[in-house]
C-alpha cells in the first residue's frame, strides 16, 4: 500500500487507487501519516481537525471517520481488532512500513 501526500492525498493498493472519503477523512489520514508508528491521541486529532468547534459532535464524527478509514485500508480486519487504549483514553495509530 502506497500513501501519496504531496498534492491530494491518495492511497494506492496493488496498483489501484482506494476511495478515501471526504475532506475530514483525508485530513485524518494525513495526520496519521505525518506521525508514523506513533499513537495520536483522540484529543489531538479533535484539536487538529475541528479546532475550537470540537465537542461531542466532533468526537462522534471522528469515531465515524476512523471506522470508515479502517474499512477502506483494512477491509478484512475484524471489527474492534487492533484498537489500543492507553490510560483509559482511546488512541488511534496506523503502523507504517519502512
Amino acid at each position: 500500500m502506497d500513501f501519496r501526500i504531496l498534492g491530494p492525498i491518495e492511497v494506492i493498493d496493488a496498483g489501484r487507487p482506494l476511495a478515501i472519503g471526504g475532506a475530514k477523512q483525508r485530513a485524518l489520514l494525513g495526520m496519521l501519516l505525518l506521525h508514523p508508528n506513533e499513537i495520536v491521541s483522540t484529543d489531538r486529532l479533535l484539536e487538529e481537525l475541528w479546532g475550537e468547534r470540537s465537542g461531542e459532535d466532533a468526537a462522534n464524527a471522528l469515531s465515524v471517520a476512523v471506522s470508515r478509514l479502517r474499512g477502506v485500508l483494512e477491509p478484512g480486519r475484524a471489527r474492534g481488532e487492533a484498537r489500543e487504549h492507553v490510560g483509559g483514553r482511546r488512541r488511534h495509530a496506523r503502523r507504517a512500513r519502512r
